[in-house]
């Protein structure tokens, strides 16, 4: 029998900004098995755990991280750069990785192998290519596909790979599924 894991969704994201140290602090403190958070590249190429893709209305890929800062600041938080976060909680909980866009996977691997054993953590991602291209450079470490994106470029295909994932999992190497709750009574297991 397996027991139950309990996973703080961006952190105590309740009691304290999400994706913060004082979020994953709280968490932490409340007795959270893992922390799931979100990793983005800034312009000037740091790692940072932030959800939006925009803030102020701009792309984080567009802003450097001095200027996230003083966004940030403004708003009454401190956005922590990914290695931040991996220094706080390393030795004290789990991770869930998500990845938020593609094209820095090994970067992230290499900082997280550098505070995580491969057991401590799990990456995740909603892009079918960041799960394949971890798995396949990666054999060892777990990921899992997010199903349920928000606003699909192409809806009615992305739609019909949530409902019947089983292949689309299997096409990008996914150890599990992370579906979104709305899906769980419409997902089909057994028609692939």
């Amino acid at each position: 029998m397996r027991n139950t894991i309990i996973i703080a969704h961006r952190g105590a994201s309740a009691y304290a900004k999400e994706n913060t140290l004082e979020s994953f602090r709280k968490a932490i403190d409340i007795g959270a098995d893992m922390i799931e958070f979100d990793v983005r590249r800034t312009k000037d190429h740091v790692l940072i755990a932030l959800h939006d893709e925009l803030l102020e209305g701009m792309p984080i890929r567009e802003l450097t991280f001095e200027e996230i800062l003083k966004i940030a600041k403004n708003k009454g938080y401190r956005p922590a750069t990914f290695e931040e976060v991996l220094q706080y909680t390393s030795a004290k909980v789990m991770l869930d990785v998500e990845l938020k866009e593609e094209g820095y996977e090994q970067e992230v691997i290499e900082l997280l192998t550098g505070y995580f054993k491969k057991d401590q953590f799990v990456m995740t991602s909603f892009y079918d290519s960041c799960i394949k291209k971890i798995k396949e450079n990666n054999p060892n470490i777990q990921v899992g596909l997010i199903l349920g994106i928000s606003k699909p470029k192409n809806p009615i295909h992305t739609r019909f790979s949530e409902f019947f994932p089983l292949g689309r999992c299997k096409k990008a190497k996914a150890d599990f599924l992370v579906p979104h709750w709305r899906l769980l009574s419409r997902i089909r297991l057994d028609r692939e």
